[in-house]
């Protein structure tokens, strides 16, 4: 499995390109609505170019730290009434679709006016298309942005079997082609073993 590591400044511009691209079809939301936990930030970069004061969310239980779980489900629904208002779903990537699909069924039900989906990022290989999208990956590989790297890495970490720092680095790069300086490693790793966090094993 590849990894690529999305940094904050490019998961900025992503956000930028993505608003850019909603604004010029000319959709005007009335309310954002991210889809937890992954379209947190990308739904906040997103009202703040677009100007829109309304934000909510619904959490999604599908991917865990870059693991796929079970069928996607809503574990936290919508607080808020959209009936009759033109509502835009955010997340940060369409892997396999399913979370998204789930989220507009979900909320094509409380009848809104309309529904427009966006993402920073679409695979090809998701069954689901948004409607707005910064940039499409042809070539599947696993997507860590700068929000879940607590997240994923442990787990990347825990698949190179290595205790020394340097042949953990080393190992992430050849298995995983995961770049990641020393101390940022260190860091990682300390904090990890100060809140006792275990390990998700990949399957």
């Amino acid at each position: 499995m590849k990894v690529e590591i999305i940094t904050w400044n490019k998961a900025y511009r992503l956000g930028k390109t993505l608003s850019r691209k909603i604004k010029k079809s000319g959709y005007k939301p009335d309310i954002v609505v991210a889809i937890g936990r992954g379209g947190y930030v990308p739904a906040r970069i997103v009202c703040d170019f677009l100007s829109i004061m309304n934000l909510t969310g619904v959490a999604v239980e599908h991917w865990g730290a870059a693991e796929k779980k079970e069928k996607a489900k809503i574990t936290a629904p919508l607080n808020i009434k959209i009936k009759n208002k033109n509502v835009l779903i955010i997340d940060d990537i369409t892997d396999t679709g399913e979370t998204m699909d789930v989220v507009v069924k979900y909320l094509k039900r409380q009848k809104p006016r309309n529904i427009k989906t966006g993402v920073l990022e679409h695979k090809t290989a998701s069954f689901f298309i948004p409607d707005f999208f910064a940039h499409k990956i042809v070539k599947w590989r696993w997507i860590t942005y700068p929000w879940a790297r607590y997240e994923d890495l442990p787990v990347f970490i825990e698949k190179i079997k290595k205790k020394k720092t340097e042949d953990i680095r080393a190992g992430l790069e050849k298995k995983f082609g995961i770049k990641i300086g020393e101390k940022e490693l260190k860091e990682i790793m300390d904090d990890i073993k100060e809140d006792k966090k275990p390990y998700i094993k990949l399957k």
